[in-house]
């Protein structure tokens, strides 16, 4: 019998997963004898002897609608899914934004005696606002994958596994770290530099599959794939089943970016010098955060596994995961202006520079060492002012930051890598106190937990 081959577009097929299922699926089916899916291309090629295969049969493969097969070439992107994506986007994003610049973080004062309500509601917090902007933009790419690897008869309990095991790595993770910063204290905390560069890395990974998820084919070229028949897995003769290592794997890897709020926690459990009470801040911290992510899986999987909203649930979250990854750039490095970096908003002027004056000696008790008294403001519309200090080398410094705002979202916090290593938070009416020995010369950040500059502190 003469083999007979003929190439269909697919709509849907966005990710490596949804190729492999493609494939699977018809094979499976008894109807074809090859088929090859590309997703640069957006189309599947199948072999298959006797009668014609024709798009109908392979639709009605896929009932719940998650890929569609025609004889034409695929139409554009349809301008009202995208503007209804796009108004979902912006709400939720905009939730996000109020959370994080609204001060409600600090409603409870974290710290080494914080009771674990308290903790538990910071992580809450934490899990609808700055910290939910970058690991929601991670689950829901993971959410994409996850579905597109259980069959559509798969019950949604079935389907919610992996973010059971997503959260458990990250609670087990977060728990353990809590107790090794509590036991070793600042020596094993991430630095700022690492921290961002991982925010950073993380970001730029999350565009590609968010804009293969748009429908954008022309970025389907780029996906890491396994060989085709290493890639095959035993599926074709099994139950197919995201795995639950790599669920757990990857809750496990989210304590490697960490927002402001995670810092915060994590420099509560520091304080504690005490590895059963640092693993309980962590602890309870985590456990608030994930409910809002668990809340955000199941959405994710029950919009994403019905029909009638799969399409617009599967934009939206490519949209989401472009803005979250844009305000997570934007908290880092300032796109919009929003935060004031050091020597970007008049340093030079009498305003924004000052010198540790000696003369303000006299005001310290000699109780407290003789130490030059460096003093600034913080409100949230100036940041810091004055933002740059001079001070000489060995010697003995006192900075107060008068608080007249609550910090917001990851500027919540302020610490000097190099002098003063330990995340202080901004709270109104209750001033910071930084005691510190400059002992080599140079130029020294004034950060957030996260590494953002806001002033520079110059040792001569």
């Amino acid at each position: 019998m003469i083999m007979k081959h003929r190439t269909y577009t697919v709509k849907g097929m966005y990710c490596p997963a949804c190729k492999e299922i493609i494939e699977e699926t018809l094979l499976e089916s008894g109807k074809v004898t090859e088929a090859e899916a590309s997703m640069a291309k957006g189309t599947v090629r199948v072999s298959y002897e006797g009668e014609n295969v024709t798009a109908g049969e392979l639709n009605a493969l896929f009932s719940n609608g998650a890929y569609t097969f025609s004889d034409t070439p695929a139409q554009k992107n349809s301008v009202d899914d995208l503007l209804k994506a796009a108004a979902v986007a912006l709400i939720i994003t905009g939730f996000v934004t109020t959370i994080s610049y609204s001060g409600l973080q600090s409603i409870p004062a974290i710290g080494t005696a914080s009771s674990f309500g308290a903790l538990f509601l910071f992580g809450l917090l934490a899990g609808l606002s700055s910290c939910a902007a970058l690991v929601s933009g991670v689950l829901l790419s993971l959410t994409s994958q996850w579905m597109s690897k259980y069959k559509e008869d798969t019950s949604l309990l079935h389907k919610m596994e992996p973010h059971l095991f997503f959260n458990i790595g990250r609670i087990a993770t977060y728990t353990l770290f809590g107790a090794l910063l509590g036991l070793l204290g600042e020596t094993i905390r991430l630095s700022p530099a690492f921290t961002s560069f991982m925010i950073v890395t993380i970001s730029l990974l999350m565009i590609v599959p968010a804009l293969q998820m748009l429908g954008i084919t022309f970025f389907n070229r780029f996906s890491i794939a396994l060989p085709k028949k290493a890639g095959r897995p035993s599926s074709l003769s099994g139950k197919r089943t995201a795995s639950p290592l790599q669920a757990a794997g990857a809750g496990v890897m989210t304590i490697l970016v960490p927002c402001g709020f995670t810092m915060a926690a994590e420099g509560a459990a520091i304080l504690s010098g005490s590895a059963s009470t640092g693993m309980l801040i962590m602890l309870f911290f985590v456990l608030g955060t994930t409910l809002p992510l668990f809340i955000i899986g199941f959405s994710s999987t029950k919009l994403g596994s019905n029909p009638r909203t799969s399409r617009l649930y599967m934009k939206t979250a490519g949209m989401l995961i472009i803005l979250f990854s844009f305000y997570n750039m934007n908290d880092r490095f300032d796109l919009t202006g929003r935060f004031s970096l050091a020597g970007s908003s008049g340093a030079g002027t009498s305003e924004s520079v000052a010198v540790a004056a000696v003369t303000n000696q006299r005001e310290q008790t000699a109780a407290e060492g003789n130490a030059a008294l460096v003093k600034t403001i913080y409100t949230n519309a100036e940041d810091i002012t004055p933002s740059t200090f001079q001070v000489k080398t060995g010697q003995k410094v006192r900075m107060v930051v008068d608080s007249r705002d609550t910090g917001t979202g990851c500027m919540s916090t302020i610490m000097i890598p190099g002098l003063y290593e330990k995340p202080q938070s901004l709270v109104k009416g209750t001033p910071v106190i930084m005691e510190f020995t400059a002992k080599k010369p140079g130029s020294y950040k004034i950060t957030c937990a996260m590494g953002v500059p806001r002033g520079v502190i110059n040792v001569k």
